[in-house]
């Protein structure tokens, strides 16, 4: 599979954007009162695994940036190398996130963005020599609606695909910590 197979198998997927509710194993939607009340979501979500990512069709950027992060190492692996896992956030109170994957072509070694959950910029983005100016271009699009407070330019995706189950503060934990 190709990076653009890939991101064509995702957009026929149809994956609305939400969250998994654990507890009551039910999909959360921007138009469900949970979304959007406080403490909910860490408390009843949880992060999904790519098979689940399938199985439910959902996730916020969280989910289908581990999703692409997982396929690209796997499925993509004959095309692809170098996969990093992306996250920002903003200053609260708004304290918005966003996750996403960057990675390297096998053969021409130039370096790209995959986005799939922020429907502005959906798709693939890049072809440029270093991850650098790769990510600097991926923080100019954000910057242009909201200021970076934090940012990890290698999130340990790895170690969140190991675990058994990925809750919502673990994966901010994972998420901070630099490398």
């Amino acid at each position: 599979m190709t990076d653009k197979q890939l991101l064509s198998h995702m957009e026929s997927m149809k994956i609305t954007y939400g969250f998994y509710d654990d507890i009551y194993k039910k999909i959360i939607t921007d138009k469900d009162k949970e979304f959007n009340t406080p403490g909910y979501i860490d408390k009843h979500c949880r992060i999904l695994f790519p098979k689940e990512v399938e199985k439910y069709k959902v996730g916020t950027c969280w989910d289908t940036s581990l999703y692409m992060y997982s396929k690209l190492k796997t499925d993509c692996k004959k095309y692809v190398n170098n996969v990093k896992m992306v996250y920002v956030d903003t200053i609260k109170p708004s304290f918005l996130t966003h996750t996403t994957v960057m990675y390297q072509h096998r053969t021409s070694k130039l370096w790209y963005w995959m986005e799939y959950s922020w429907e502005k910029y959906r798709g693939i983005h890049g072809g440029m020599m270093q991850y650098k100016n790769l990510f600097k271009k991926f923080e100019y699009m954000w910057t242009k609606d909201t200021p970076i407070h934090f940012k990890n330019t290698n999130v340990d995706a790895d170690t969140l695909l190991s675990m058994k189950k990925i809750t919502v503060p673990i994966f901010f934990s994972i998420c901070t910590i630099q490398k």
